[in-house]
């Protein structure tokens, strides 16, 4: 009877460390989509020495725009400090378009909803803790 109860609360907790493992996600909510066309194209970083670097994301994602409100959801990342930046990539051609000044002329934004003026945000501006098991974020779009 002692090891029927053992193995059952053994595995009672194996099921409930599996089910840790598959929930534990990020979910960020865009918002502010104005158009319902192109991707939403996702930078996930973790260093701030590469933050808003195009080509060393710890993680990014492609998302289809299909509703004026679209959810993210990113698994397997490891407890840490994270920051986004994100944008409405409209025409889907991977790059933003910007005006003659260098001002970007496709929706954006960051974590923290981090609104800059005359310069490109930095991590620390931008950065959130991940505690491993979950969390929501919201970023509305900046136009």
């Amino acid at each position: 009877m002692t090891q029927l109860l053992n193995r059952t609360y053994l595995l009672i907790l194996l099921t409930q460390i599996i089910h840790l493992g598959l929930s534990a996600q990020l979910t960020t909510t865009i918002t502010n989509i104005k158009e319902v066309k192109g991707r939403i194209e996702l930078g996930l970083y973790n260093d701030p020495e590469v933050f808003l670097s195009e080509t060393e994301q710890y993680k990014v994602l492609y998302v289809p725009v299909e509703n004026k409100l679209t959810i993210i959801t990113i698994d397997s990342i490891p407890e840490g400090t994270y920051a986004i930046s994100l944008m409405h990539d409209l025409n889907s051609d991977g790059k933003m378009e910007k005006n003659f000044i260098q001002y970007p002329q496709e929706p954006y934004g960051f974590s923290n909803n981090i609104k800059p003026r005359f310069s490109k945000p930095e991590f620390e501006d931008c950065k959130f803790y991940y505690n491993g098991i979950s969390l929501r974020l919201t970023i509305e779009l900046i136009d």
